[in-house]
């Protein structure tokens, strides 16, 4: 999810994978976030956190960074496996694949959640956007290893857009959320599958759209 021209000065992060086979306990920050260029930032990292449960009160983070004319860095990826507890309750923090601006001129990375009540592979794909209302779109393409596979639910909310990109079909197991300042969008040629044997939902306000580009 990185600019397409790179300025001096910003430097994209690297990658964080932590494995702990019982509790991962974080109350200060997992940082992996973009930083500032002459002109924009670079886009965040990736974070991939794997455990038995997770528990805190800190800050899972993959921003991007800001340029000094306000152009940022898309924000990156956060992938968080829980496989031995069921439900979220046990972390009170946050986690933010946004921006480091407000009103940045990018848009969001993925946030991917699986906990032991989901299937091997098929969690919740979550892009949010953080009530930043503005034009840019978060991609689902071949550049992703995953985007391919189904997942169990996908979640675009708080303006986020989920653009799917031609040629790519992206599977769902059980439903798609869509808030109602979300759009899920398909290039031509892209689509949208429900697959597997559970009942699928698809639920929304007003705003939710789903259109070719």
């Amino acid at each position: 999810y990185g600019a397409s021209v790179w300025y001096a000065g910003a430097n994209s992060p690297g990658a964080i994978h932590l494995i702990a086979g019982g509790t991962l306990t974080v109350n200060g920050e997992v940082r992996s976030c973009g930083t500032g260029g002459e002109v924009c930032g670079s886009s965040g990292g990736s974070i991939w956190l794997e455990c038995g449960t997770l528990v805190g009160d800190g800050s899972i983070l993959a921003r991007g960074g800001v340029g000094t004319q306000n152009y940022c860095g898309s924000g990156g990826r956060i992938s968080i496996v829980q496989r031995k507890t069921k439900g979220w309750t046990g972390f009170t923090g946050t986690y933010d694949a946004g921006l480091d601006k407000t009103n940045g001129k990018a848009t969001c990375g993925t946030i991917y959640l699986e906990d032991a009540s989901d299937t091997a592979d098929e969690g919740t794909l979550v892009v949010d956007n953080a009530n930043r209302n503005n034009d840019y779109m978060t991609p689902l393409n071949f550049t992703m290893t995953d985007a391919t596979n189904a997942f169990g639910q996908v979640v675009v909310r708080n303006y986020g857009k989920l653009r799917i990109v031609s040629g790519l079909t992206m599977k769902v197991t059980k439903g798609i959320s869509v808030s109602s300042n979300g759009r899920v969008l398909t290039e031509e040629g892209g689509a949208i599958e429900f697959v597997g044997s559970e009942d699928a939902t698809v639920t929304g306000g007003s705003l939710i759209t789903v259109e070719t580009l």
